[in-house]
């Protein structure tokens, strides 16, 4: 059987405990993975940020939903709503609540505080 070069890790309701934690056996598995030169993936609806503050070792990320691709230090793929898109389902949300919401669009961003 040939080894596989990538394992992506969904995270919520598989890899993570009830309790949203890593659990401490996944860190030795992880470095028995790394030293057979295997990339262990975190994959996850999560932002970047999170993902990268909750696995401080790994080099490769894919976060927001697929959106974000991460990979030694720098982002390598983004895949961004449609304007269009953005703008309509910014229009859906709930805006009597006291947090924020923010849809960036390129370079700007269209906010609207509760």
């Amino acid at each position: 059987m040939q080894t596989p070069r990538l394992i992506a890790l969904d995270m919520d309701g598989t890899l993570l405990t009830p309790q949203g934690q890593v659990p401490e056996r996944f860190w030795q598995l992880y470095d028995d993975a790394t030293a057979q030169s295997i990339t262990i993936t975190p994959a996850s609806g999560r932002q970047l940020a999170t993902l990268q503050r909750m696995f401080p070792t790994c080099e490769t990320f894919i976060a927001e939903n697929g959106a974000v691709v991460f990979h030694n230090g720098e982002v390598i793929s983004t895949t961004p709503l449609d304007d269009d898109a953005a703008r309509e389902e910014a229009l859906r949300w709930n805006w009597r609540t006291s947090t924020e919401a923010v849809v960036e669009v390129y370079e700007q961003a269209i906010a609207r505080r509760g």
